[in-house]
């Protein structure tokens, strides 16, 4: 195994410019070399709502897959009040590796970015953001930091091992505990070009919110991992078009490892009709769809167990029993199908069969009687 550390210098102060580098590192049996001797980030004057994204690319030209890890140093005086509000987040292949504040990874834990194969690279995402609900109490603070990227790689393989072969193996690492519990009683207040989130905190472990939202009822267009992190309970969602419908859902997320999505809420905003306009910090389809080393989903957009249609089969075997009394059986394939409405409402479970099914169910039995009559 090889293990290199890569440091990268991160500054905040408050002066007004605003500065910052996309960055590259290459990777080999030698070791690695950051391409620009840069900062990743150095901004002055930030203020509630900003939000700033650099990239990360990372070349891994050896033999041999590897394992991108990142944690942070804080070797100079920073203000903990900055750090306790500031959002960092990592997404590389539209999937958030990492989010939650500075404070947060002043430790010794190393945090998963995944795997990047032999003679491949992958591109970061790196996010850093204030919560446009902070007021005035952060002015003047400052805070000098830095990034270490610890890169691991498998020993050399040997020659029956191909770099094909290699490339072709899935980004499947992520150490961390999903969070188990749902952010309950999400609401959604419709303001101007903008929509208000509330909600109650889980009690469980997790290091940030991540809100996903769309035009259409499934909420998974785009998503956003920069609302906040433990303690967040509201977000404004900016820059969405009058007049047109939008629905929303939320989650929590531990590192790599995300847990449930809520249920889906929706609102109308009033104001201007906008084109084109996506609110700042959301991206598409970052929600967190990937696996983890054991196959399992790993934040899909629902972790419910699939319910079987009982109302299907409830109304089928009554049919087929009682066909005769059609009034009976057009009011049990009626409560079915109220059944299903609130399955696919109001749960996270989307079977678009439901009702085909139970109108199947319906017709079937009327068949067979028509049949036998016939005969």
């Amino acid at each position: 195994m090889k293990k290199i550390l890569t440091l990268i210098l991160f500054l905040l102060f408050a002066t007004p410019v605003f500065a910052g580098n996309n960055l590259t590192i290459n990777c080999n049996s030698s070791g690695c070399d950051k391409v620009q001797d840069l900062p990743i980030f150095s901004e002055n004057n930030i203020y509630p709502s900003f939000i700033t994204s650099q990239s990360l690319t990372v070349n891994n030209n050896r033999q041999s897959k590897c394992q991108l890890n990142f944690n942070a140093s804080n070797p100079q005086n920073s203000d903990s009040a900055l750090l306790d509000q500031l959002q960092l987040s990592v997404v590389a292949d539209q999937y958030p590796w990492y989010s939650s504040n500075f404070s947060y990874l002043f430790n010794s834990d190393l945090h998963s970015l995944g795997e990047i194969n032999s003679q491949s690279n992958k591109i970061y995402t790196l996010t850093a953001s204030l919560s446009p609900e902070l007021g005035n109490e952060l002015q003047n603070l400052s805070a000098n930091f830095s990034l270490n990227f610890n890169f691991t790689c498998d020993d050399e393989p040997n020659s029956s091992t191909s770099s094909s072969t290699a490339a072709s193996t899935p980004d499947t690492v992520c150490h961390d505990n999903s969070p188990s519990q749902i952010p309950q009683n999400l609401k959604a207040v419709a303001g101007q070009n903008s929509v208000t989130l509330t909600w109650d905190e889980p009690t469980d472990n997790f290091t940030y919110y991540l809100i996903a939202y769309s035009t259409n009822d499934t909420a998974d267009t785009y998503g956003n991992p920069n609302v906040g992190s433990k303690g967040t309970k509201s977000y404004t969602v900016k820059d969405l078009s009058a007049g047109t419908k939008y629905y929303f859902k939320i989650r929590t997320g531990n590192g790599c490892a995300p847990g449930p999505f809520s249920t889906i809420v929706s609102a109308t905003p009033g104001g201007q009709v906008l084109t084109n306009t996506t609110p700042a910090g959301f991206q598409p389809n970052v929600l967190g769809v990937q696996t983890t080393g054991n196959t399992a989903p790993l934040g899909a957009t629902s972790t419910c167990t699939p319910v079987i249609p009982f109302a299907f089969a409830l109304a089928l075997l009554v049919n087929l029993i009682l066909n005769r009394f059609r009034l009976f059986t057009f009011f049990v394939s009626s409560l079915s199908l109220i059944f299903d409405y609130f399955i696919n409402r109001y749960t996270c479970v989307k079977h678009p069969y439901f009702y085909l099914a139970n109108l199947v169910s319906f017709l079937l039995p009327l068949l067979i009687s028509f049949r036998k009559n016939k005969k």
